[in-house]
């Protein structure tokens, strides 16, 4: 390990090399994520490629602190999170700046303040006039960095409020796809079972699902059954569980089943001869079931 004054008189004679590079091989904060709490003006100037940039280019930590400073006006948002979106599909190198400047937590922030869903504010709805074209942006985003790897896939399932606000999102059309998209890579990859007692007002949610809507939510509840049942596969039978108090499992079946009318909508669903409306395009469409 190089001293301090030692690394940055190396960045300023090495003009090859990325700074970013060299941070992360001298280990200065011995995790990359603890880039976050180096200087912005030293963090603004970290940046994928070692070659020269034009005179306005402004580098991927820099757009995220002016991300994580506070939330931009709606235009200058959807401009950000459409660059970094831009950014991400680039390079792998991209993607390694922007999670070293831990963009995937500021992703998730910003997702979480735009469905008001704030700790200890929870809502049941989007707020009127929600940005639902940044919110699917973002969502988008997550889903590609949690598909690309398990690891950023299993640190964003441990954050239970996303998942509860992914569910939220499942009853927006417009959101939907989306959100059942990273909805079920966080499900499938988290480490715990997910609590269903972490939706907001999960009866009135399901209620208000159109047939389709309720089809494709039953999609994530099913990865969820399913996470729920590879946890009752080990080797030592799990203890009886009574309530109150319940396993998260037993508390999760037992949310399900106190839900009004959701087992008879579910079995209508399976009787029907031909899917509700418009869940045909969306199996069949680019992101579909059948097309992946």
């Amino acid at each position: 390990l190089l001293p301090f004054p030692k690394v940055f008189a190396r960045m300023h004679m090495t003009s090859s090399r990325n700074v970013l590079s060299i941070v992360v091989d001298r280990e200065l904060s011995g995790n990359a994520r603890g880039l976050r709490s180096l200087p912005p003006r030293f963090l603004a100037g970290i940046d994928a490629g070692g070659g020269p940039r034009d005179r306005g280019h402004v580098g991927t930590g820099e757009l995220l602190l002016q991300l994580d400073s506070e939330m931009p006006a709606p235009a200058e948002l959807r401009k950000l999170i459409a660059d970094l979106s831009a950014r991400l599909g680039e390079s792998a190198s991209q993607r390694e700046v922007f999670l070293c400047c831990g963009g995937d937590a500021i992703i998730s922030r910003v997702l979480l303040q735009l469905c008001r869903r704030e700790a200890g504010r929870p809502s049941a709805r989007l707020p009127e006039g929600a940005p639902l074209d940044v919110i699917n942006e973002c969502t988008q985003l997550l889903a590609e960095l949690a598909m690309l790897d398990l690891q950023h896939a299993e640190a964003l399932a441990s954050r239970h409020e996303l998942i509860g606000t992914l569910f939220l999102l499942m009853a927006e059309p417009q959101a939907v796809d989306a959100a059942l998209t990273l909805a079920q890579e966080l499900l499938s990859a988290g480490q715990d079972v997910f609590p269903l007692t972490a939706v907001p007002d999960l009866p009135g949610l399901i209620g208000r699902l159109s047939p389709r809507g309720l089809a494709l939510v039953s999609r994530a509840l099913a990865v969820l059954l399913a996470k729920s049942a590879e946890q009752g596969l080990d080797a030592f039978p799990a203890p009886e569980c009574v309530e109150p108090d319940l396993c998260v499992v037993c508390a999760n079946n037992a949310a399900l089943l106190a839900l009004p009318s959701f087992l008879a909508r579910v079995v209508a669903l399976l009787r029907l001869r031909s899917p509700p409306a418009g869940l045909w395009g969306h199996i069949l469409g680019p992101g579909g079931a059948l097309a992946q």
